[in-house]
């Protein structure tokens, strides 16, 4: 299976965290698909880079799209995000709580 390409979408994942087993299955499906490369977009997140992501989500897309993505407890993390944002708390703030 060398000649499947396992790639991280734009150079910003953090492919590392992808075990060579999990890599192994990923290239067997993309083999059995007839596509020889693959794009990884996301891996394993520590708690604060899923807040700086969830944060940049929301700006950019908006707190209702991310409503709308999100289930438990992931609303949770957006009811916190309201409050703070109301208490007029800073980006790193918010993704400190």
């Amino acid at each position: 299976m060398s000649d499947i390409e396992v790639v991280g979408k734009n150079g910003d994942v953090k492919m590392y965290r992808i075990s060579n087993y999990s890599l192994n299955i990923i290239k067997k499906m993309v083999k059995n698909s007839n596509n020889p490369i693959v794009t990884i977009t996301s891996t394993i997140r520590t708690p604060m880079e899923q807040a700086e992501i969830m944060y940049d989500n929301i700006i950019t897309n908006g707190l209702q799209k991310q409503r709308d993505t999100y289930k438990q407890p992931g609303q949770r993390m957006l009811d916190v995000y309201e409050t703070q944002k109301k208490a007029g708390k800073s980006k790193e703030e918010i993704i400190q709580t």
